[in-house]
């Protein structure tokens, strides 16, 4: 759980600080909710009603977080490859060649949309309202990172009793 919790943290702390620095020099909303939507459609999320509560700095936190939940699961998995093998360079690979591996099966096999987790950067149901969809990513990604630390423990425990 640490390592996701860090990997969360460390997501979000790094968007909220690019954001921050990109506000020194341009506005963070347009001056008008036409242009607002405008600029959404560009790059659609999930998350669009958010802007337009009556605090609109959420949109850009819920925005970030699905992606921050794949990257802590994709720490996880780094955590259980590392249980695995001790060569560096395979436990820093191995994330991003899980990530486009899995992402080329998932395309060439039609799998479901609901196990394409790398899809879900804009929320799992993107049909619901905003706030559903965080809980339901988060609920989401919380389900594989748990897996993920279930082998990590399971695999650990063995080593450490010389069974590997």
């Amino acid at each position: 759980m640490t390592v996701a919790a860090g990997t969360l943290l460390a997501t979000v702390l790094g968007y909220l600080l690019f954001v921050l620095t990109l506000r020194m020099f341009y506005p963070l909303f347009p001056e008008t909710a036409e242009d607002l939507r405008y600029y959404m459609g560009l790059a659609p999320t999930a998350f669009p009603d958010a802007a337009f509560t009556a605090v609109p700095q959420i949109y850009y936190l819920v925005t970030i977080l699905p992606e921050a939940f794949l990257y802590a699961f994709l720490a996880c998995f780094s955590l259980y490859i590392s249980s695995c093998s001790t060569n560096r360079f395979v436990i820093l690979s191995a994330p991003v060649i899980f990530y486009y591996i899995y992402n080329h099966l998932s395309g060439t096999l039609r799998l479901p949309d609901i196990l394409a987790w790398q899809l879900h950067r804009t929320g799992v149901f993107p049909d619901l309202p905003w706030r559903q969809n965080l809980l339901y990513t988060a609920g989401y990604y919380a389900i594989w990172i748990v897996f993920m630390g279930i082998l990590f423990a399971g695999r650990a425990r063995r080593k450490i009793q010389g069974e590997c």
